[in-house]
């Protein structure tokens, strides 16, 4: 019986003689069916070993979390509250009450 190492040396000799299975085996004294079964599985082996090492590359990656600050919203220049076709720009640094007291205010209007 054939090693793995011995039918990887067939596969590899067939692919650069460019002749079928059927006459690369007869040169050999193997049978084609085993040797595009191992074509196949030696291919197979190769994908799922890349894919291994693809994933362990990828769980060696640090990833880090990123939050932003409490006060985000303050860093912006202004922001701006659309109630329908009515833009209320409001600026830093804006006093929360009165802001909720104009959106009661233009909610109400509509209701």
């Amino acid at each position: 019986m054939a090693s793995r190492a011995q039918w990887a040396k067939w596969v590899r000799g067939w692919d650069r003689s460019g002749m079928t299975a059927a006459e690369y085996a007869a040169q050999e004294g193997i049978h084609p069916g085993t040797l595009t079964h191992w074509k196949w599985k030696l291919r197979r082996d190769a994908r799922e070993r890349r894919e291994r090492e693809s994933l362990t590359e990828s769980e060696t990656t640090t990833f880090l979390e990123v939050s932003p600050p409490a006060s985000w919203w303050q860093m912006s220049e202004r922001i701006e509250v659309v109630v329908g076709d009515l833009v209320v720009r409001v600026p830093d640094g804006f006093d929360t009450s009165t802001l909720r007291q104009v959106i009661d205010a233009l909610t109400e209007e509509e209701a």
